[in-house]
């Protein structure tokens, strides 16, 4: 984990367990859909990375989760972005939308855009030592 700035966004790589498995939640990116992102967005004043990303995870997916572990931060084209392993709990009503999709691990490596996406998307289900 760089850990070494402080993060000016925050996000989730969310687990679900379906038929195929588990399943990984990837979002429709809002600048361009044409792009699969994990959910994420800004820390705002006073609140920590962690709450940002379940909120952000909640506003952008609809979907209610817990916090696993933080897995390593990401640089975005704004800042950096602390990423937690999080597990589903539930739908909710999302507060954007944007079309979600739950995938199988390498289903959602070929989808994911930028490749640090897919470095901390590995380093998430890594087995732990």
């Amino acid at each position: 984990m760089s850990g070494s700035t402080t993060p000016t966004h925050a996000g989730g790589i969310v687990l679900r367990d379906g038929p195929r498995g588990t399943l990984v939640l990837l979002i429709r990116a809002r600048s361009d859909p044409t792009l699969w992102i994990f959910p994420k967005g800004h820390v705002d004043p006073g609140e920590s990375p962690q709450h940002a990303a379940l909120r952000e995870v909640r506003e952008e997916a609809g979907v209610a989760a817990t916090i696993i572990r933080r897995v390593d931060d990401m640089p975005i084209a704004s800042g950096m972005a602390a990423i937690y392993l999080m597990r589903y709990i539930t739908d909710v009503p999302p507060a954007e939308q944007r079309e979600c999709l739950w995938c199988t691990a390498p289903e959602a490596q070929e989808l994911l855009t930028y490749s640090d996406s897919r470095a901390v998307l590995a380093r998430a289900l890594a087995p732990r030592q």
